[in-house]
């Protein structure tokens, strides 16, 4: 569901599930000995998923673009 309505239309193509050798190989390499890809999927409480700074911006700006639609008590906070 979150790859087809919200991943796919936004063109978030750097964000998902699955860690495919080709998301792998794109991924940031770690320092000293721990240098390879270690799939902690199974632990994380975000259910697995994974994304870029740019698509996290992407997905940022497509929410502040429809704070009109969201309403006042969406962006008035606790104060």
């Amino acid at each position: 569901f979150t790859e087809s309505q919200v991943l796919a239309p936004l063109g978030m193509t750097s964000s998902g599930f699955d860690f495919s050798p080709n998301v792998i190989a794109r991924m940031a390499q770690g320092a000293g000995r721990r240098r390879v890809f270690a799939d902690a999927s199974f632990s994380n409480p975000a259910g697995g998923m994974y994304s870029s700074a740019r698509d996290m911006s992407t997905f940022m700006q497509h929410q502040i673009s429809r704070l009109d639609e969201l309403g006042p008590e969406f962006v008035a906070g606790d104060g």
